[in-house]
């Protein structure tokens, strides 16, 4: 995926709708005797497709584009720097209001539960062979052992203290449904 587009251009080929984070297309302007334009058809309809990671994705001129990106770049006026957190974790969910530039550290800082978990918190794991509970957080790719506790409750509260000193987002650990 490319970044050489220009939110001129953008908003040539695609309105965007900011309450529901929705890419419409336009119809392209007729050059000359050409004839009626590329894409009379799609005139007004969504944009873009679902990828099975979970991102829309929106061809343009024979190249592909991530939906929240574009959002970025039709609001703001330029491409984001670095990466575009879903505050919400909601891949597919490009509303302005839930995106947010952030460095790559801080965007693990939101992120979702993994599906394998078990403990039902990010970060705590049981260990069979001590028999006690785990507790780690991993910080700038690397995982640090917080500590290990008897009671479950415990390891949840040294791992929200962690979180919360780290400046982790409120939502990071949060089940996706």
């Amino acid at each position: 995926m490319r970044e050489d587009i220009t939110q001129d251009y953008l908003k040539s080929r695609l309105t965007y709708s900011p309450e529901d984070g929705a890419f419409y297309w336009k119809r392209k302007p007729v050059v000359g005797k050409q004839g009626a334009g590329w894409n009379i058809k799609y005139v007004d309809k969504r944009a873009g497709y679902i990828s099975i990671s979970g991102y829309e994705l929106i061809r343009i001129d024979y190249l592909t584009w991530r939906a929240h990106r574009l959002a970025w770049l039709y609001v703001h006026g330029r491409m984001p720097a670095s990466d575009i957190d879903h505050i919400n974790h909601d891949r597919s969910d490009n509303r302005i209001i839930n995106l947010r530039e952030v460095t790559g550290g801080d965007n693990q800082k939101n992120k979702s539960m993994h599906k394998n978990n078990t403990s039902g918190t990010a970060g705590v794991i049981w260990n069979p062979t001590n028999e006690n509970w785990m507790t780690q957080i991993r910080v700038n790719y690397r995982t640090v052992h917080i500590g290990s506790y008897a009671e479950k409750r415990d390891a949840i509260i040294a791992r929200k203290a962690a979180e919360k000193a780290l400046g982790f987002h409120k939502n990071h650990g949060r089940k996706v449904t």
